[in-house]
């Protein structure tokens, strides 16, 4: 009885965060079923098809919600579409070089309060160093969702695309004890894997 009573005890204490610190969203999901091991497109998904008030969800979002897909440089777009390779075990890449979120020249996701050092995906040429990511597939999900970090599956969008010329940006979701959604306006956003053919 003890031990599961400190265990569920540390299930309703694992999602609070500090006011001051960010954390990454932790998923209880089994486990991953590893790297991605084959090119494919970067599809996104926002809950009833992008509803800003809509629950995403890996229990209940389908690839039917799908606002558009990530390009070349890694922003959400209408259509343009890129196709992302595994690059070694830890990167993925498109035409235009390796991804990653941690490109200080692009923009921080400054509308959240724990978003300063967030800062939008990006692939551009570089050497990969293990601070660019790497993303996998979850186990135990009805589709191929994408993880990257630890387990976290969502992902935050400032808005959603409505010509084929928008291109916006793509930020991995943080919360914390002041902020545990996206911020106003934002979307959430979960990440399909469609193996191109």
């Amino acid at each position: 009885m003890l031990p599961t009573l400190a265990f569920t005890l540390g299930l309703l204490a694992a999602p609070l965060a500090t006011a001051g610190k960010a954390a990454r969203i932790q998923s209880r999901v089994v486990s991953t079923t590893g790297p991605i091991t084959s090119a494919g497109i970067f599809q996104v998904l926002v809950g009833s098809g992008g509803d800003v008030d809509a629950t995403t969800s890996y229990t209940t979002t389908t690839p039917d919600d799908s606002v558009g897909c990530l390009n070349a440089l890694g922003q959400l777009t209408l259509s343009d579409c890129a196709i992302f390779a595994p690059v070694d075990t830890y990167y993925v890449e498109t035409s235009a070089g390796v991804c990653s979120f941690k490109n200080t020249s692009q923009p921080a996701n400054t509308d959240d309060i724990y978003g300063a050092s967030v800062y939008a995906l990006t692939c551009w040429e570089h050497t990969p160093t293990t601070s660019d990511i790497e993303f996998y597939t979850i186990q135990g999900t009805d589709y191929d969702f994408l993880g990257t970090g630890d387990a976290d599956l969502y992902y935050d969008i400032p808005a959603l695309p409505s010509s084929s010329s928008d291109v916006i940006d793509f930020w991995y979701f943080v919360w914390g004890g002041e902020e545990t959604g996206v911020p106003a306006g934002h979307y959430k956003a979960l990440l399909l894997w469609v193996p191109s053919s």
